[in-house]
């Protein structure tokens, strides 16, 4: 797992969101701030956002998933992860430890 594809800052934008989305091959990253993880932003969050008549110079503060979920470091399982897939339908979780930084993340793929 590459950090620099699936993290990216708070204050950046949109558009930046996009060539990360793009270079991962995925349809979801996730946000940090400070080395901590805060939330998600997903191909969905940028058409909803576009769609709201924002543009690609818009921060994603404004439009990230503050509501996401996550597997704690030393709680995490495949078994957890695939609940959280099933239930939520979510493509990603990410496991996250006690400071709040990006430790490893289970894919969809990975587990169902």
């Amino acid at each position: 797992m590459n950090k620099n594809l699936i993290l990216i800052d708070f204050d950046k934008n949109i558009q930046d969101a996009l060539e990360k989305i793009i270079l991962n091959k995925s349809r979801t990253i996730f946000i940090s701030k400070n080395n901590k993880v805060v939330g998600t932003i997903s191909e969905g969050d940028i058409l909803r956002a576009l769609f709201e008549k924002k543009n690609l110079q818009t921060p994603l503060k404004n439009i990230f998933n503050k509501n996401f979920k996550y597997l704690d470091k030393d709680s995490h399982s495949p078994n957890l992860a695939k609940k959280i897939f099933k239930k939520y339908s979510v493509l990603v979780v990410p496991v996250i430890n006690e400071k709040g930084a990006l430790v490893s993340v289970y894919n969809i793929e990975d587990v169902i």
